[in-house]
């Protein structure tokens, strides 16, 4: 059985005169002040729940996490703590490029960007300290809604990731062996999750958020990695065992 799912791809935007104003998709205005992700290597996304005013950063190593009020002029504002705002994190050890990562969104986030609108779509815009350069975080409404954009039903599910991946015509790297139960034989997942990376050689357990897409088919969008760990290949050593 396969299963196939839809994503979407953030492409670079630009905000088009000074900073908080309309955000056109790059290219389309003529005279436009280019803005880049804060990352360009990896997916980091802004998951907002209006109803509980809590959000979370998702995409580096870590999820940061913390309750926010929006002001009437699209001010993002953490709620502060004793020490400033409070921004709490998961804590997976991180490679030091992904902790520099970490930094660099905790700094955004702290430093109150800017809800901007285009179309029905929601971004973050604002500056890291020390940092000439604007950028932006595309934001996903999860509950509630912002102006008149409500956030999009979906339903939970749980997925097993093999770490082994299957040849298959739509994937050239092979396409992900999925399950929803432990005892369950592996099935082709023929789409892309959006927001996941696997690491090679590593298996998972996801919770996915489902969306409804055209003609009956899916959409599933990372909610949390749940477990994952390490599978050594059958045959290898360790360096230890080797000698």
């Amino acid at each position: 059985m396969k299963l196939s799912s839809c994503s979407t791809r953030w492409r670079q935007i630009a905000v088009a005169g000074l900073l908080g104003s309309s955000i056109t998709l790059f290219g389309v205005a003529a005279e436009t002040l280019n803005i880049t992700p804060l990352s360009k290597e990896h997916d980091v996304k802004v998951v907002l729940d209006q109803k509980e005013h809590h959000f979370s950063v998702q995409g580096g190593c870590n999820t940061l996490m913390g309750q926010v009020y929006l002001k009437e002029n699209g001010a993002f504002r953490v709620k502060e703590g004793r020490g400033g705002a409070a921004l709490a994190s998961t804590m997976m050890a991180c490679e030091p490029e992904l902790q520099k990562l970490d930094e660099r969104i905790s700094q955004f986030i702290i430093a109150t960007p800017k809800m901007v609108r285009e179309g029905d779509a929601l971004y973050l815009v604002g500056t890291v300290p020390g940092e000439k350069v604007s950028h932006y975080l595309p934001v996903e409404l999860d509950q509630g809604e912002y102006l008149d954009i409500k956030a999009k039903p979906y339903e939970r599910v749980f997925y097993y990731i093999s770490a082994e991946r299957i040849l298959c015509e739509e994937q050239a790297a092979g396409c992900l062996q999925v399950r929803e139960d432990k005892n369950s034989d592996w099935e082709t997942y023929t789409g892309e999750i959006e927001g996941f990376v696997p690491a090679e050689n590593y298996e998972y357990r996801l919770r996915l958020k489902e969306y409804e897409a055209e003609e009956g088919a899916v959409k599933h969008v990372l909610d949390m990695i749940v477990e994952q760990g390490e599978v050594i290949p059958v045959g290898a050593l360790s360096e230890g065992d080797s000698q």
